[in-house]
Formats: C-alpha cells, sequence, structure tokens
C-alpha cells in the first residue's frame, strides 16, 4: 500500500550543504520540485562491502545541465555500488526503494544511518 508521505535524503550538490532528512509526500511532484526537473531513477544495490539497497532520483537531464555543480557524495554512493563513476550533477533525493507494488518506500533507520556515517566521513575531506 502506498505510503503517503515518505521520508528521504536530501543530498544537495554543494559540498557546503549538509545533507538532510526529510518527510515529503509521496508524489512524482515532491521528488520534481526538489531535482528541478524529471526525475530519473539510479538504483543503488547492495554489496558485501557494507552499501545499502536504496534508490537515488536525480534530474533527468543530470549529463547534461551545466547550471547543475557536480554531486560529488551522490558520484560516491555510485561508485559504491557499482564501483563506477558516472557524473552525477544537481541535488539527489534517496529513498528506502519500492516495494512489491513498484512504490517508493522511505528510507529505514538502517539506510539513514548508513548515509549520516558514509557522509559525517565524507565532511573531513572538505
Amino acid at each position: 500500500m502506498k505510503q503517503d508521505t515518505i521520508t528521504v535524503a536530501i543530498i544537495p550538490a554543494d559540498i557546503d550543504h549538509s545533507i538532510r532528512f526529510e518527510e515529503i509526500p509521496n508524489t512524482l511532484e515532491a521528488k520534481q520540485k526538489i531535482v528541478d526537473g524529471y526525475i530519473e531513477a539510479i538504483r543503488l544495490r547492495k554489496n558485501k562491502h557494507g552499501m545499502l539497497a536504496m534508490d537515488m532520483y536525480c534530474n533527468e537531464e543530470f549529463l547534461y545541465r551545466d547550471d547543475f555543480g557536480e554531486n560529488l557524495r551522490a558520484i560516491a554512493l555510485h561508485l559504491m555500488s557499482f564501483y563506477d563513476i558516472i557524473d552525477i550533477r544537481g541535488d539527489v533525493v534517496v529513498i528506502g526503494g519500492v516495494d512489491e507494488e513498484g512504490d517508493d518506500v522511505g528510507l529505514s533507520t538502517e539506510q539513514q544511518e548508513f548515509l549520516r556515517k558514509t557522509f559525517d566521513k565524507s565532511a573531513e575531506l572538505r
């Protein structure tokens, strides 16, 4: 059953802005507003190195929008999941995945802690 609201992580492209967790309406429009346009889903898969399965939404034109800054944290998440680099630009939304009906679900406590722990470490690189 589709949840009315979900907890998401918003990862700004600007490294000076912290990642934040918000409860948002579980609508396409809410996600599009955060990424500034149509969304593209990137599935992040679980692996033996501690990466948890999640989904990440970015602007579908993330490869072509010069007005979007590189999102180094989103690139790092993709790298941890797939071991290759794509140039993700702009702010992204991370959700917990999808349910058996294909509806988005919010981040679990474990997924939120993983993201906090991961990006607390990356803050040391600034």
